[in-house]
């Protein structure tokens, strides 16, 4: 299976959202007038199917005016909020998932990408869901280019991990309980971050005791054991990050942390 750099392996979408993709015609048959954007078109679909990390694969290439489109098929899952229109109305997440990917494709695909771009041409991410909605993902030739130019230096683990917090914004701002709104997620270089607004009216954070919330959570995140949280502790262990579930109180403005080391996670 190929991907935008060969040694990365797919992941699911976090929180059980797996996106599926299937085969899409690929658009009109006739060939772009634009020779060097027609051949790099013909490169990139032998190169297919790949994978957009955080979103899934694509299968099909084509083009269309300007654009040459990525199409893919994706499956909404409404228990997680996850549906094509909210991933269209996220634009600013969705184009920094996919820039970064172009970031990481390899050479010869990013000569491709670069071909296209200096023929004033944009890239389309077509997204079609499960009833009958579509979503688009533009990027200009120049936001293809910028793309192509922020060439990361990152692991396959860093790199999944920052894709991870990228797709989770897709769904946020996220009720989690009367009290408790799930706003962000983030990603430093010592830690992966869960942010929470609680409504503190009547609790006193500066009473809380972190040390019974750090045990309830760690035996919370044993009994949850999903493959999309294995997925979130077992990349926060390789790259030696702390796992950080913060809570803000939307009165007080306090903040509390509870810090889940490396060695905490070995413990899940």
């Amino acid at each position: 299976m190929k991907q935008f750099h060969k040694t990365y392996s797919a992941t699911a979408f976090l929180l059980g959202m797996l996106l599926l993709f299937t085969n899409i015609s690929c658009g009109s048959n006739n060939k772009p007038k634009n020779i060097v954007v027609g051949d790099a078109i013909r490169f990139l679909r032998r190169e297919a199917p790949f994978h957009l990390e955080g979103f899934g694969m694509v299968r099909n290439i084509g083009y269309e005016g300007n654009y040459v489109l990525f199409k893919m098929q994706i499956y909404e899952d409404d228990t997680y909020g996850l549906n094509v229109n909210k991933i269209s109305s996220k634009q600013t997440v969705a184009k920094k998932i996919v820039s970064a990917q172009i970031g990481m494709m390899n050479k010869q695909m990013k000569d491709a990408m670069m071909n296209i771009a200096e023929q004033s041409y944009g890239l389309r991410i077509v997204m079609n869901g499960s009833n009958s909605n579509q979503g688009i993902i533009n990027l200009s030739p120049d936001e293809i280019k910028t793309a192509l130019s922020n060439t990361p230096n990152k692991t396959p683990e860093d790199f999944s991990l920052e894709m991870l917090a990228l797709s989770i914004k897709l769904i946020l701002p996220a009720q989690v309980d009367q009290r408790t709104t799930w706003t962000d997620t983030r990603m430093t270089d010592t830690s992966f971050e869960y942010i929470y607004i609680i409504n503190d009216e009547n609790i006193n954070l500066d009473a809380v005791d972190l040390s019974v919330l750090k045990k309830e959570k760690i035996t919370t995140l044993r009994r949850q054991n999903t493959d999309s949280m294995r997925k979130v502790v077992n990349l926060c262990k390789s790259t030696h990050r702390n796992l950080v579930i913060r809570f803000i109180g939307y009165h007080s403005n306090k903040k509390i942390d509870i810090v889940l080391t490396p060695s905490d996670l070995e413990k899940i």
